[in-house]
């Protein structure tokens, strides 16, 4: 658990024992067992194509959209995220820095800043 957590962050201290006994929690948890299997079903790359960013659906997203990336996320590079902003029309991609692939968690403030600042830009109807 915590080898995996500290995969996910780029910060290694933000894996603390409370983390990892919450986490351990989770995943033991049996409606987590339940719901792991459709988590890996989709690490299967003819399963995971039908689902994979494409212009043919992306391009009809018509709501505003925050791309919300880090520059350590191990499971994705912010060089990935420029193609899907380009396929979403008007998206904004936003980059917090220092952070992985828990910014919510590494970087609360900046997370929460960033998240507030594109909601507040969008008109109340």
């Amino acid at each position: 658990m915590k080898t995996r957590l500290e995969w996910l962050m780029y910060d290694k201290s933000q894996v603390t024992d409370e983390l990892i006994e919450t986490r351990y929690n989770i995943y033991t948890q049996s409606s987590y067992q339940k719901a792991v299997h459709q988590i890996v079903y989709l690490q299967d790359i003819e399963v995971r194509k039908q689902y994979s960013w494409d212009p043919s659906w992306c391009g009809k997203i018509n709501v505003p959209t925050l791309l919300a990336w880090t520059d350590h996320d191990p499971t994705s590079t912010v060089e990935e995220a420029k193609p899907i902003q380009e396929m979403i029309p008007g998206s904004e991609l936003t980059v917090i820095n220092e952070a992985g692939h828990w910014p919510q968690w590494e970087k609360v403030k900046e997370f929460n800043r960033v998240i507030i600042v594109f909601f507040s830009k969008i008109p109340v109807k």
